[in-house]
């Protein structure tokens, strides 16, 4: 796989749980990065994590004149993924809907959201330096994308089995760093296409696994990590089973446990 010229200013944004990696490219040259961090003071004064947007927002501001990038520079504002789902491994512009999917946590709550939300504001005050200055726009109007969000599904259906018809395996994985991965050894290996098969294994504060066939990621386990709950403790999956026992409730009962075990109506006294 040969390396694209890539030619215009590039902000990199990617909101973490406690932090803000910022990184600034210049015709795909890395010139700055930093780890803003967020002590546990400033992120508990927010009820919610998408109210911290002026936050973060302010910090990367703050590192944009600390480095001397003007907005107006900037010609495409690149942000991590947040969660939402129907969605395919690649790059998407940040739009309305997907605005109004992250800002709600529809699909999940995490940190991560806040990430094209903010780079679609800082999109959109670029373009407003432009037009109040009457400056040129290189590459016509500065915009906001994502790239291999967390909730990418392209699993093979043979995948999706969990021996539960009623849990099926569903794609949550580290997409974005696991097939920037798999681009790296194609290009360490000299490959012009996208035409291997790779196991990858993300080891972080989370962990996941992945199978890639030719581009696509046919098959994503994420594993137990200390914050990530094991799969059949989730509270999603606990309700379903009561869910589930509900009807009929006996034979749901055999299903699960092999015999019929009486579901516990109120909580114990002590």
């Amino acid at each position: 796989m040969e390396e694209n010229n890539t030619i215009g200013r590039i902000l990199a944004i990617d909101t973490g749980s406690t932090s803000t990696k910022v990184g600034y490219f210049v015709d795909g040259k890395l010139l700055f990065e930093e780890k803003l961090i967020h002590s546990a003071e400033e992120i508990g004064r927010f009820k919610h994590v998408m109210d911290q947007d002026k936050l973060r927002r302010d910090a990367i501001m703050g590192f944009l004149q600390k480095q001397g990038i003007a907005l107006q520079d900037l010609d495409i504002i690149m942000a991590r993924g947040g969660l939402f789902a129907p969605v395919r491994t690649g790059v998407y512009r940040v739009n309305r809907d997907m605005r109004d999917v992250l800002l709600t946590c529809r699909d999940g709550t995490h940190a991560c959201n806040l990430s094209a939300v903010i780079a679609d504001d800082i999109s959109e005050l670029v373009n407003e330096v432009r037009h109040d200055k009457g400056l040129p726009a290189p590459f016509g109007l500065c915009h906001a994308y994502i790239a291999d969000p967390p909730m990418a599904d392209e699993m093979l259906p043979e995948c999706r089995l969990g021996g539960i018809p009623e849990f099926p395996r569903r794609a949550f994985f580290h997409a974005l760093n696991s097939r920037a991965t798999v681009k790296q050894y194609l290009r360490d290996h000299g490959h012009k296409e996208n035409d291997v098969t790779a196991i990858v294994a993300h080891m972080g504060g989370g962990i996941t696994v992945t199978l890639h066939r030719n581009g696509p990621t046919a098959w994503a386990e994420t594993a137990p990590s200390p914050r990530n709950a094991p799969a059949p403790a989730r509270p999603s999956r606990s309700s379903k089973c009561a869910s589930a026992a509900s009807t009929p409730r006996v034979k749901s009962r055999k299903r699960f446990w092999g015999k019929a075990v009486q579901w516990p109506t109120s909580a114990p006294t002590t």
